[in-house]
């Protein structure tokens, strides 16, 4: 079930809160994926998906909760579901939606939404560009390439 933004918005305890239970949550998953255990993999996946659930059963919702899901999202419609709604969850809170906005970009093009990725991969760059994360910005350019799309 996707997170509703009409809920009342995050305290910064409960986002604090958030964000190191995420750092766990993710790092698991990704010691899992670095030691090739398939079944940790997915426990440590469910694990994230039921942190999820019980915070948005108690109407808690952040944008960056929201992309951890798009991130680790079994499936493409999945993830394309989560970021849209990570991206809108981000303007809400008047956030940078540009990490969701890329990821966004290449998830779009993997199903052949060329115009789409492309709208989302340029917001995305220019918000990235703006905030001088040259992380993101090398990322932008690679998914740039990768498309085949003169660079922004």
């Amino acid at each position: 079930m996707l997170t509703n933004v009409h809920q009342s918005r995050p305290n910064d305890d409960s986002v604090r809160e958030m964000f190191q239970k995420l750092r766990e949550l993710c790092g698991r998953i990704c010691d899992a994926s670095e030691i090739e255990d398939a079944v940790l993999h997915a426990v440590r996946k469910q694990d994230l998906r039921d942190y999820h659930r019980t915070q948005t059963e108690v109407g808690f919702w952040h944008p960056a909760l929201t992309e951890a899901m798009a991130d680790f999202a079994e499936d493409t419609p999945t993830r394309i579901k989560f970021y849209r709604l990570a991206i809108e969850q981000g303007k809400a809170l008047q956030q940078p939606t540009y990490t969701a906005l890329l990821d966004l970009a290449h998830e779009l093009h993997e199903v052949g939404r060329t115009e789409e990725a492309e709208a989302c991969l340029r917001d995305g760059r220019a918000q990235a560009q703006a905030l001088g994360d040259s992380f993101w910005i090398e990322n932008a350019d690679r998914y740039l390439a990768e498309m085949q799309l003169p660079p922004a």
